[in-house]
């Protein structure tokens, strides 16, 4: 299995899965909404994740690889354990 890399030479988003099967509609929708985060309001957060890979990174991911309902759910589940005092750490999808 080869890994797709996030984004392609030109720097534009790349919306494919990692077996290479083309997104739906309601996924694009999703990896939009989390690469307009990245380069909207992320740099304004200072890069203080507790968990590694960091939330946005992991929404992504789970994105990518469960679709949009799913992986959307698991996301937002891990942002809410996102809590001053938490344990954070290592987190893989």
């Amino acid at each position: 299995m080869t890994q797709v890399a996030p984004t392609t030479p030109t720097g534009t988003l790349r919306l494919d899965r990692p077996a290479g099967r083309p997104v739906g509609p309601a996924t694009w929708l999703a990896l939009l909404l989390v690469r307009g985060y990245r380069l909207a309001l992320a740099p304004f957060t200072g890069g203080q994740c507790r968990f590694h890979p960091s939330c946005s990174d992991y929404a992504e991911q789970v994105i990518r690889r469960d679709g949009a309902w799913l992986g959307s759910g698991r996301a937002l589940r891990r942002v809410m354990r996102c809590v001053p005092f938490g344990p954070g750490g290592l987190d893989l999808p």
